[in-house]
């Protein structure tokens, strides 16, 4: 993996420490992986279909 750092809101970061371990994770940041993760899948699902048009 490598190492990034990445500005959040204060509000945001509270709200992700909070739903972060009542979704099963051991803290925040690996639910921000999760998140970017899926949203990136998302994406490039939605890219690969819209180019076999």
């Amino acid at each position: 993996m490598t190492m990034i750092s990445l500005r959040i809101p204060e509000d945001v970061l509270e709200d992700l420490k909070l739903v972060a371990p009542r979704l099963g994770f051991s803290g925040y940041q690996p639910l921000i992986r999760a998140y970017i993760g899926q949203g990136l899948r998302e994406d490039l699902a939605r890219l690969e279909n819209d180019t076999e048009c």
